[in-house]
């Protein structure tokens, strides 16, 4: 069984979205004044953290495994919430300074709307289900077939001793 392709879509709108979040981890951290070593240390293993976090969610939705299936609905929500309170403070003040322009939150809100709706559609989750079930069944039966191979080799070693 396939993934979908626009799934594929939506997992690279899901690594895209996750690295906008996780960028400022990736600056160079500016030592400051009176920094400790442990908070030194510590804020040099952020980045390679966030790194192996941003891998290990996308993977798994790759994977379409059912937590990272619910968690990127979750980010997607949340995202999209912080979206139109940015858009709101943008159209209410002109003294807010934010980076995009209007028509760039709703391009962002939009697609991450779009992202949730797709991974929480019942046909979707119904596939997904299956499509798991389907690679847990191939990946049990390699398993046996190893298990008995080695049954067989076992048992022949005897028989020639």
């Amino acid at each position: 069984m396939k993934r979908p392709r626009a799934f594929f879509l939506v997992a690279a709108w899901y690594a895209l979205a996750i690295f906008l979040e996780l960028a400022p981890l990736f600056r160079p951290v500016q030592s400051q004044k009176g920094a400790s070593s442990q908070a030194i240390l510590f804020t040099s293993l952020l980045p390679p953290a966030g790194l192996l976090l941003m891998i290990w969610l996308v993977v798994g939705l790759v994977k379409l495994k059912r937590f990272h299936r619910w968690f990127a609905v979750g980010f997607f929500c949340v995202r999209t919430l912080f979206l139109v309170w940015s858009l709101t403070a943008l159209l209410g003040g002109p003294s807010v300074q934010l980076p995009l322009h209007p028509r760039g939150y709703v391009f962002f809100i939009t697609t991450n709307l779009l992202c949730a709706w797709y991974l929480s559609r019942p046909g979707f989750r119904e596939l997904a289900d299956r499509f798991v079930a389907e690679r847990e069944k191939a990946a049990h039966s390699r398993m046996m077939q190893k298990a008995a191979e080695w049954r067989i080799r076992a048992e022949s070693r005897r028989r020639n001793r």
